[in-house]
């Protein structure tokens, strides 16, 4: 698994966007925001998802906002003909959303993510302790003071989303807890 891990690392960073890439130094919030990007590539919407074949991917951020303006590079970046557009939500209702990001730790907060997302083609994101079992889609984590990726499938699958199997290969899968099914 180290080396898919190393892959997949090296994919990312060939593929930030150069204006990330020339903001030294590199942290953990831009290492996020490219991952959220590649994950994106990896990740296949329903048709019905968007309005039409040049409509925005909308990228969603939930309060606190720990990416502050380096998630606005990615601002009309292209995910499959979709321009990205990001969008800073004030509560956690992500209807709309393609893909949310969530930084809190409050499990409330959390489950109110989950509930307004349930059965809905909208990925989610987040980097706390527990987010995938409770029914987020992706989370980051450290190991070894580096920054990895755990990937709850079901959850994805549960939600109408199809995951390349790639991104698969180089994710820690969970399995949610009990009575969490997203």
């Amino acid at each position: 698994m180290d080396r898919s891990v190393l892959i997949i690392a090296w994919l990312v960073i060939c593929t930030l966007p150069v204006n990330i890439m020339a903001k030294p130094p590199l942290d953990e919030y831009v290492v996020k925001t490219a991952f959220i990007f590649n994950f994106a590539k990896y990740i296949k919407w329903p048709k019905t998802s968007f309005a039409d074949s040049s409509s925005p991917l909308l990228i969603c951020v939930t309060d606190p906002d720990p990416f502050g303006a380096v998630l606005d590079e990615l601002n009309q970046k292209l995910i499959s003909d979709h321009p990205v557009e990001i969008n800073r939500l004030t509560t956690p209702h992500a209807q709309g959303c393609h893909i949310v990001f969530s930084a809190t730790e409050n499990i409330h907060e959390m489950s109110t993510l989950f509930s307004s997302t349930k059965g809905q083609p909208i990925l989610t994101i987040g980097d706390a302790i527990g987010f995938s079992e409770l029914g987020g889609m992706i989370n980051f984590y450290k190991e070894d003071e580096k920054l990895r990726f755990e990937i709850n499938a079901s959850a994805i699958k549960d939600s109408g989303l199809e995951i390349n199997a790639r991104l698969l290969q180089v994710a820690r899968i969970v399995t949610p807890k009990k009575g969490n099914s997203k």
